[in-house]
């Protein structure tokens, strides 16, 4: 499997709702199975990947890869998570998940069998409005959770927008924060979460985050920041403003002629 051509795809009430995995690993390998899945698909099949390929593309030690697999899955099949929706009467509905509802191994194999749970089929299959697509191999190049969370949902949103106001405390309930004591504190949630990803997204996934958040002020508090960010640019953009910096660092800013209005 090829992660360069593999795209995920994925409801927006599932971005918007799933929690945070605390684990990497469990966090990539649910998205590296959802890649699977195929536009025709109408039910979901059981996914058979190679303990050679989860560890060449979940970066896991080659002696312990199978145990680690084996132990993460388990962790997946007992963890539940909440979407919340309305239904077509207007209600409010509140829906409880597993990822996973089969799990086998074969002894000698070398591959591992999963089936995700047929509940998921609304967020993952034949989605036709309110969705999300992005490349397999950008969740894969980060190295944090939050900033997998964040990448997703700023590929949510770009479909519409180039800019997204987080207000500070739905922020937090948003990344599951809320309740950690050392993030209470606007600085610390900006440095050791917030610009860490940002900076890790915009150099590493095909969206480039332009500037730093704008923060949002009440009484000297800050209450909300805005995140401003685009496509990345093509490489060939990238050649073309690489070689007009290279020019203009060349140049005496003496001899330099701007055009003007006549």
């Amino acid at each position: 499997m090829n992660e360069n051509n593999s795209i995920v795809k994925m409801s927006n009430a599932l971005i918007e709702n799933v929690v945070v995995d605390p684990s990497l690993t469990r966090q990539k390998l649910v998205l590296l199975i959802m890649s699977k899945i195929r536009v025709a698909d109408e039910d979901f099949k059981t996914y058979e990947l190679s303990i050679a390929e989860l560890i060449t593309m979940l970066g896991l030690a080659p002696e312990s890869a199978y145990t680690r697999i084996e132990n993460e899955v388990v962790n997946l099949m007992k963890r539940i998570f909440l979407i919340k929706s309305l239904n077509a009467e207007g209600k409010r509905v509140r829906t409880r998940f597993a990822w996973f509802s089969f799990f086998e191994t074969v002894e000698g194999s070398g591959t591992v069998k999963l089936r995700f749970d047929p509940a998921m089929k609304p967020f993952l299959l034949e989605l036709r409005s309110r969705f999300t697509t992005y490349p397999l191999a950008c969740a894969l190049a980060l190295r944090s959770t939050y900033s997998i969370r964040l990448y997703e949902y700023l590929k949510m949103k770009m479909a519409f927008k180039h800019e997204v106001y987080f207000d500070l405390e739905a922020f937090k309930e948003l990344f599951e924060i809320d309740e950690k004591p050392y993030f209470r504190q606007y600085s610390n949630l900006k440095a050791r979460l917030l610009l860490p990803a940002l900076a890790e997204i915009s150099a590493k996934t095909d969206i480039h985050i332009i500037g730093k958040p704008k923060e949002k002020k009440l009484h000297h508090r800050v209450i909300g920041f805005t995140i401003s960010f685009k496509a990345q640019p093509s490489p060939e953009e990238k050649a073309k403003e690489e070689i007009r910096a290279k020019v203009l660092e060349s140049l005496d800013p003496d001899e330099i002629i701007f055009p003007h209005k006549d």
